[in-house]
């Protein structure tokens, strides 16, 4: 009967066409339920169940009365079955009204499944993929919502799902080679053979970001998403926040510290992402090293040749910072500095003409005042102290009680050869020397026998 192809397609749900599903659903609602005896209507002949008015066979319920125990009658046609009292019928029924509820909500629960399968094959198949799908969803419907597909379109889909496969593996081999370095860490307890390790895949194994846009395009291109690629997302997420906090660092007006530059270039270690900006921080690290390296070199004296070094170094590094480039400015002026007055002191440190100790002391003096440190102007420096003791022994040699001896006053002379200074007591240590040994001769001449061994003395 049309009650029993009803209730028999309700009770299988699960197989059923959206359209047909509907179409049940409608009528069950239509029939209604009540309460009475319960008949297994589907077990009785179907002559022994038909309505003896209008000849339907009965399934879900019927009217009899004891006076005609052989007939039944539909719902519809109760007021001709007898004319006895409506007490005296007995109403039978094949579901009570709980089955029909759940019959209705399996149903119900069953075209909603397929009404979202639609949604989702018609995201699919469509060109707009701002919304992408979860690889799960498509699975849990893949096997409710299949039957409910034209073959064009289950042939669209098996291709759709294909990719998916295809990419999702794409995104599990990108995501193993982004987390390798976690499992390095569970796996090795070495310290030196995880390091090792760390670098050869730093050096082998990073993933660039090109890479992961182009699976992302890919992905996008097919409508469908999956876990790999949100944890994917979510790694990316982070390092470009990484990336952004790097390039706030490298647009700031003042260079920083080799500790904050080796400090994120360590950070990188986090993620096995290749981002091309950290070649750039490594610059920017190396010329920190350089900058303070020339702030230590500058308290100290320094050669000329050394500036033209750190200035040689620093040229790579001047077009990433201003302080680079104005320290370089400060070099290149120092150097000319430097240069001019090496060649200022290199008429002083000449053997002739000598300078006077009051030429070099004004020289010292206008260097010290210009802040110019040269070791030619040390040298200078030392030899002023050499020849301000000197010349404390030769007033001390002065000031005795007693003449000084010849020889004394020939080895104060000795330490002045390697002066190359016009000393004011020389010249009269030079003609006292010469004057006594001249009478020194003479003397030998008169009192010293020609034949004698002796000294002048003995």
């Amino acid at each position: 009967s049309h009650d029993e192809l009803i209730c028999k397609l309700a009770s299988e749900c699960q197989y059923l066409d959206p359209a047909i599903g509907d179409a049940t659903k409608f009528e069950l609602d239509y029939i209604g339920v009540t309460d009475a005896d319960r008949a297994c209507f589907e077990l009785m002949p179907d002559d022994e169940r038909q309505c003896d008015t209008c000849k339907t066979t009965g399934f879900l319920s019927a009217i009899s009365c004891l006076c005609k125990p052989n007939i039944l009658v539909c719902i519809n046609h109760g007021d001709q079955l007898c004319s006895c009292s409506p007490k005296k019928y007995c109403l039978w029924y094949r579901y009570t009204i709980d089955e029909m509820s759940n019959m209705l909500d399996a149903l119900r629960e069953r075209l909603d499944l397929c009404q979202k399968w639609k949604i989702l094959v018609n995201r699919l198949i469509s060109n707009d993929h701002q919304n992408l799908i979860d690889f799960n969803d498509i699975e849990k419907h893949t096997t409710s919502g299949v039957l409910c597909l034209r073959d064009d379109i289950r042939i669209k889909m098996e291709e759709k799902l294909a990719e998916a496969i295809e990419y999702r593996q794409m995104a599990k081999n990108i995501l193993k080679r982004i987390t390798c370095k976690d499992e390095l860490i569970e796996n090795n307890n070495n310290d030196n053979d995880l390091k090792k390790k760390k670098k050869n895949f730093n050096d082998e194994n990073k993933v660039t970001l090109n890479d992961i846009n182009q699976l992302k395009n890919r992905v996008k291109s097919i409508g469908i998403t999956f876990n790999e690629m949100k944890t994917i997302q979510n790694i990316l997420t982070d390092c470009l926040h990484y990336q952004d906090e790097i390039k706030i660092l490298l647009q700031s007006d003042k260079l920083q510290s080799t500790d904050v530059y080796s400090n994120y270039i360590e950070r990188n270690n986090q993620y096995h992402i290749e981002l091309p900006i950290i070649e750039r921080l490594k610059l920017f690290y190396q010329a920190s090293i350089w900058y303070e390296l020339v702030q230590k070199t500058l308290n100290r004296t320094i050669s000329s040749s050394k500036l033209r070094s750190l200035i040689s170094s620093g040229q790579t590094f001047q077009v990433l910072h201003k302080q680079i480039q104005q320290k370089i400015n400060e070099l290149q002026i120092q150097l000319q500095q430097l240069e001019y007055w090496d060649e200022k002191t290199r008429p002083l440190t000449k053997e002739e003409p000598h300078p006077t100790l009051n030429t070099l002391e004004q020289f010292v003096k206008s260097a010290n005042e210009a802040n110019i440190h040269l070791n030619s102007i040390n040298k200078i420096k030392t030899l002023i102290n050499e020849c301000h003791l000197w010349n404390e022994k030769f007033e001390q040699m002065q000031q005795g009680e007693h003449y000084p001896f010849l020889s004394s006053y020939e080895q104060l002379y000795e330490q002045t050869r390697h002066f190359h200074i016009d000393l004011e007591p020389l010249k009269l240590i030079e003609q006292t020397i010469l004057q006594v040994r001249s009478l020194l001769e003479k003397t030998q001449t008169v009192f010293r026998r020609p034949d004698s061994n002796l000294t002048l003395i003995e």
